[in-house]
């Protein structure tokens, strides 16, 4: 996860919902209960931006703007793409994967 700086460095306890910018999963085993139900859960937190990764199909699904438990946004890519992304800047995902290049 990628969460909002504290001047404690969460010394005094661990990020809640609200301290996640983007919550990431890699995922290869778990791809459909990660889309069913753990995509429906970071919503219900109100959790900004959720990435899943999945490594069979080497795709990247990012999910944005929570609403009533669903994610309003979801944009599709691949793990050969790059994106541009407005808290991290460019992201070359294949570098992530090594055996992608």
């Amino acid at each position: 996860a990628m969460v909002k700086r504290r001047p404690d460095f969460y010394a005094a306890g661990l990020p809640t919902p609200a301290g996640i910018e983007i919550l990431i999963e890699v995922a290869d085993t778990s791809v459909k209960r990660d889309a069913e139900v753990k995509q429906s859960l970071y919503a219900n937190a109100s959790i900004k931006e959720y990435w899943m990764i999945d490594l069979n199909e080497l795709t990247l699904k990012i999910a944005t703007n929570p609403q009533n438990g669903n994610y309003e946004t979801i944009e599709d890519s691949t793990l050969t793409d790059s994106l541009t992304h407005s808290l991290i800047g460019e992201i070359q995902i294949r570098h992530f994967f090594p055996w992608l290049s």
